[in-house]
């Protein structure tokens, strides 16, 4: 009945910090660019990008006090993400190829991924493409 609730949603500038949306609409591609930025927010089921007041509004509504509110994720990393989900086909490959989804094994990967993105994710944002959130029930 009481407890601390943390949770990440997609926040209003996920869309717009994508990398390969970014890219196609300088090579005048916008409707490449829309189509990437519809089919990748299904995928992940990216159905409610708001802003932090919106959320918080609506935890509100659900009975819930917002105890902290920030943004991650910072247009650097959300580009790397997008450039890893090409990984995901290879993933694929390796699949097929050696057996398992992953070739590098979870300990080694997740290793290196934390001390490369540490300094992204420690840092305050102004803004991002993550919100971050802590509540508890009222």
């Amino acid at each position: 009945k009481e407890g601390t609730l943390v949770i990440t949603v997609p926040s209003e500038y996920l869309s717009e910090q994508l990398l390969f949306p970014q890219i196609f609409k300088k090579l005048g591609l916008k409707k490449l660019a829309c189509w990437y930025v519809t089919t990748k927010n299904k995928v992940w089921h990216h159905y409610h990008l708001y802003t932090p007041e919106t959320w918080k509004n609506k935890l509100t509504q659900a009975g819930l006090q917002t105890l902290q509110s920030k943004y991650i994720h910072p247009e650097s990393v959300t580009q790397l993400c997008d450039i890893f989900t090409l990984s995901g086909a290879l993933s694929l490959v390796w699949r097929k190829i050696f057996g398992r989804l992953l070739l590098f094994p979870g300990k080694w990967r997740a290793g290196l991924l934390r001390g490369f993105l540490k300094k992204y994710y420690l840092a305050d944002q102004e803004i991002g493409s993550t919100l971050f959130f802590v509540v508890k029930k009222v």
